[in-house]
């Protein structure tokens, strides 16, 4: 014998007081002249109107839907549910009449290029005037006068070269050097401005420029090391000096000095540039306190050193 649970409709084994699926009390006995809830499947009074568990209402259920029996709806298996279940049927007939189509439109596309890459393309047979090929640009004219080229000093020497305006003839030049001497017609302030080469003899820059500074113009002092020194884009060695001159029969003269000596092959150039000194009243004034006109045509003339054997810059 076995006890409906009124709540779930668990059938539990007789005697028991509790439902052993979601707990509810059991009644001790069935009582066959009970209504059961259709909802949650309580026992309750034959006149009643309302559920007194859950709380249906009975009067808008027909009879069938509440009927008077001693036990209380049973579940309904799986396969029951699925047999009522309404179920969808896919209609598969057009989607695979179209992917049908599109492998047959595929198929014949790839006979097709096959049938083309072999017979190769048709010969197009119709002649097409060409255009005109374009007119070649305007070839370009000087809009000034040619530039005079720099006049050219050779070492029959030592090989070296080195350029020089055309309007500034050397005051005296030989197999090993080119000197430049004289006034500026600004202010009449004297310089002097030489290049010379001689055999390096496994001796440094800084030693070239330091024996030439005691054989020319002893007892001067650095005023300041110039860091980058270089002639003819070759690195070397430089300092900015101050000294005092005093020419035989002369007032004793304040200059500044710029000596420096690059090596290459064997081979030194050094350029000595002497002018007097100008104290610049600017609020930077240049270490070197030259001339700029005279300090601007030293550095021009020795970035254009070459060494035999070297092509010209």
């Amino acid at each position: 014998m076995t006890t409906a649970c009124p709540a779930c409709g668990t059938m539990n084994l007789a005697g028991a007081k509790f439902c052993g699926k979601c707990g509810r009390q059991l009644a001790t006995g069935a009582d066959t002249s009970a209504t059961y809830c259709p909802r949650c499947g309580a026992a309750n009074n034959p006149m009643a109107r309302f559920c007194g568990t859950c709380g249906q209402t009975f009067d808008s259920l027909t009879s069938a839907a509440m009927p008077a029996r001693s036990t209380p709806y049973a579940q309904a298996t799986q396969a029951q549910v699925h047999a009522v279940t309404p179920h969808k049927t896919a209609r598969r007939t057009p989607w695979a009449l179209l992917f049908g189509v599109i492998g047959a439109s595929m198929a014949v596309l790839a006979v097709v290029a096959k049938l083309v890459m072999v017979q190769g393309a048709a010969t197009c047979t119709v002649s097409c005037p060409q255009p005109p090929p374009p007119a070649p640009p305007a070839p370009l004219l000087p809009a000034g006068p040619p530039l005079r080229s720099p006049a050219e000093f050779t070492s029959s020497a030592l090989g070296f070269t080195l350029d020089y305006p055309q309007g500034v003839q050397p005051a005296a030049q030989d197999a090993q050097s080119v000197t430049w001497e004289g006034q500026l017609t600004s202010d009449g302030s004297t310089f002097y401005i030489k290049f010379q080469g001689a055999a390096a003899n496994n001796q440094t820059p800084q030693q070239l420029v330091q024996a030439l500074q005691q054989s020319a113009l002893n007892g001067a002092t650095v005023v300041f090391p110039i860091g980058g020194s270089e002639l003819g884009y070759v690195g070397g060695y430089g300092n900015i000096y101050d000294a005092t001159l005093s020419p035989q029969g002369g007032q004793q003269l304040h200059v500044r000095a710029i000596i420096e000596a690059a090596v290459r092959n064997g081979v030194a150039i050094e350029a000595v540039t002497i002018s007097q000194y100008k104290a610049d009243a600017n609020e930077h004034p240049s270490p070197a306190s030259l001339e700029p006109a005279i300090e601007q045509f030293a550095d021009l003339v020795g970035n254009t050193v070459t060494w035999q054997g070297e092509q010209p810059l």
